[in-house]
């Protein structure tokens, strides 16, 4: 859902105002995701430029609600939990990479509005930051992945297992078994008060650093 406004700002007599209507413009423009306007906004704002983007998806095949036994080892031993699981003939959603973290599970999994996940599980002495960088490589290609269809009998990957067993049809099955989660994370561009793009300039227009505001000669405002 994307969407972008340009407005001015009357911050100097109504303040309150003006951030009740921001926060309403972020919230309307990211389904509630982004509730307010994540700046402060006072009486030396001059203006606002903002642009917001949510998106949403439903995946192809559902997952289903079951329950989940994590292993004897971890925080989670022996308490059952809420999981996720699903089934699917198509074994090249789920593959194994050798990385410098170690081997890598790689389970794809699409959306219906082209965006897909790619969910990561390393070796358990492995750091969460290296599975995350070794995950990065292999979606660019630097690591190659083995799909699930040319796997070995056994266990070939992290928390992966291949296995003969009866079945009441010929088509083979990946049955995939997770738990819900979910992230969130802020990144402040403000953070780094040396950056060109952010930071405030008081020059002529043909010396300011590109993306800044340039303050023009006798003018108290840019």
């Amino acid at each position: 859902m994307p969407g972008r406004e340009e407005r001015g700002l009357d911050v100097v007599s109504r303040p309150e105002g003006d951030v009740q209507a921001l926060d309403a413009w972020a919230a309307e423009r990211t389904g509630g995701l982004i509730p307010a306007m994540p700046l402060q906004v006072d009486g030396a704002t001059l203006l606002v430029l903002a642009a917001a983007q949510a998106v949403r998806t439903k995946w192809l095949s559902p997952f289903h609600a079951t329950g989940l036994v994590p292993d004897d080892e971890g925080p989670w031993a022996g308490r059952t939990l809420v999981g996720l699981s699903r089934r699917t003939s198509l074994l090249d959603r789920v593959g194994v990479a050798q990385t410098p973290a170690g081997d890598l599970t790689v389970l794809q999994v699409l959306g219906n509005t082209g965006v897909d996940v790619h969910l990561l599980l390393g070796g358990g002495d492995a750091a969460p930051g290296a599975v995350l960088a070794a995950g990065f490589d292999v979606l660019s290609g630097v690591h190659r992945a083995t799909p699930g269809d040319r796997l070995p009998l056994g266990e070939p990957g992290p928390g992966l297992y291949v296995r003969n067993v009866r079945a009441g049809g010929r088509d083979p099955v990946l049955s995939v078994t997770t738990s819900p989660f979910s992230l969130t994370a802020d990144h402040d561009l403000l953070a780094t008060s040396d950056s060109p793009s952010t930071a405030p300039s008081a020059s002529s227009p043909s010396t300011a650093p590109r993306g800044s505001f340039a303050q023009p000669a006798g003018s108290p405002s840019p």
